[in-house]
């Protein structure tokens, strides 16, 4: 048995309320998943739907790895998700809590789960600054 990685986001990552994602543009176009999306369009939906449904899970950036929650997450027709999974898959890692996450969507969502963090602490700093 090998050992999984750990997962790549904390596990109360929560970024729902943030309605708003970074798309590495230059980064996506350069990839060669993004090559083939280009060679068909589908790939590109559904890969972009599954980066769009991790951001809003929790922990952030991951996925359940289940095959009808990931083809329903695709928005892809679950009888072609078989034989379109491994290319939208592109990337995705199983981590050792049983969720896929993708690198690039979690290195993203760190980052604004930092930010949230932040945030959260100059608040609070404030309010208690306010009481006193």
């Amino acid at each position: 048995m090998t050992d999984l990685p750990e997962p790549m986001t904390p596990p109360e990552c929560d970024l729902q309320d943030f309605q708003f994602m970074p798309l590495m543009v230059l980064r996506l176009r350069k990839s060669k998943a993004w090559v083939k999306a280009r060679r068909n369009p589908a790939l590109g939906f559904y890969m972009l739907n599954l980066w769009m449904a991790a951001w809003h899970e929790v922990p952030a950036g991951s996925l359940e790895d289940d095959d009808d929650v990931l083809a329903d997450a695709a928005m892809c027709d679950p009888s072609k998700w078989a034989k379109a999974r491994g290319d939208v898959l592109r990337g995705w890692v199983k981590c050792a809590d049983g969720r896929l996450y993708h690198p690039v969507v979690a290195e993203q969502v760190r980052d604004a789960w930092a930010s949230k963090v932040e945030r959260k602490k100059r608040d609070d700093h404030e309010r208690d600054r306010k009481r006193v």
